[in-house]
């Protein structure tokens, strides 16, 4: 048995709004190329918001109203970042505050995902334990909306706490709500093992971290807790290019490298020599997943051409995400041959 794979694309990788791409015009040319699902970015949509001037709500309200015209599927709402664990309270109202709006804007976008990326905020700040507690919060808060929504985790490379798909697994054990999900994600899954905490010249993976690597991937080939991975995303990696692109705005030197590298250049799987191994990590998934009825695979990269001010961009990556997804197709209707 296979389950019915729903590819889709996030609007911030069609074109980045600072750039003056619009998200309308991101929606439509994912649609153009045949993507039936897309990923709804917070950044793209407060642009878009700000630019007609706008409430976020009526942005919402204008997005779902084109999503209908275009019969396009609405995956996610993406990313609320650092909300979880943190130990100044009012700190904690205030993002909680901003959650709600969150969870608002999902509705009405009728997104079933929130994605929440685990905290990347220093030890001194967070606790794990308060974030479990403020996870089954904002997970019982988006449990009120009919149908409810469903709060997807992100473990990345660089997290504070919560780097694994194993540890997430730990983590949404513990928190133990229906509507709390994992996204997995190929670039956190592949370079976090595999490479050097590096965003210039990525070391080598020794034969230590690929012997890791694989023995994670057989592992989650038959992790029994499929139904906790609402939403698996692609994207392959690759070195930072120095210097970055015209128009793409300077790194914080002190952030980690792979956080560097992840949002200035994670190409599009089989473009521009990347580093990881994309068939062997989404062959894995695919085993996982051979018992589920529907899944969805998504694109997410980041990549210097959507810093261009070219009013193309949306249509030229949509095409190019759209080539690269048609190929994984193949690979992965391969292995079942």
């Amino acid at each position: 048995m296979s389950p019915l794979i729903v590819p889709a694309i996030v609007t911030l990788s069609l074109g980045r709004p600072e750039m003056g791409h619009d998200l309308h015009d991101k929606i439509r040319a994912a649609k153009h190329v045949g993507f039936p699902a897309i990923e709804i970015s917070y950044f793209c949509l407060e642009a878009y918001a700000s630019k007609s001037g706008k409430s976020l709500l009526e942005a919402a309200q204008d997005t779902r109203a084109l999503l209908n015209e275009l019969e396009l599927e609405a995956v996610s709402l993406a990313p609320f970042m650092n909300f979880e664990g943190i130990l100044d309270r009012s700190v904690h109202a205030e993002r909680l505050k901003s959650a709600r709006v969150w969870l608002e804007l999902a509705h009405v976008l009728r997104a079933p995902l929130v994605q929440v990326p685990a905290s990347m905020l220093p030890t001194s700040e967070i606790s794990l334990e308060l974030g479990i507690a403020d996870l089954v919060e904002l997970t019982n808060l988006a449990a009120q909306y009919q149908p409810p929504i469903c709060i997807l985790y992100e473990f990345t490379g660089w997290s504070t706490y919560i780097r694994t798909w194993q540890e997430a697994i730990q983590l949404a054990d513990q928190v133990n709500r229906p509507n709390f999900s994992i996204c997995l994600d190929t670039f956190h899954i592949g370079t976090y093992l595999e490479h050097a905490n590096s965003a210039q010249i990525p070391a080598p993976a020794s034969s230590g971290a690929r012997q890791s690597l694989t023995d994670s991937l057989t592992e989650l080939a038959r992790t029994p807790h499929a139904s906790k991975f609402a939403l698996y995303q692609l994207s392959d990696a690759a070195p930072v290019p120095v210097p970055l692109p015209v128009n793409q705005p300077a790194q914080d030197p002190t952030a980690p490298g792979l956080q560097t590298m992840s949002r200035t250049n994670r190409p599009f799987p089989f473009t521009n020599g990347g580093l990881l191994p994309l068939v062997e990590i989404s062959r894995a998934v695919h085993e996982m997943q051979k018992n589920q009825d529907k899944v969805i695979w998504s694109m997410e990269t980041f990549v210097p051409s959507a810093w261009s001010e070219d009013k193309g961009v949306p249509d030229e990556l949509a095409t190019v995400a759209w080539s690269s997804w048609k190929r994984l197709e193949k690979e992965i209707a391969a292995q079942q041959n």
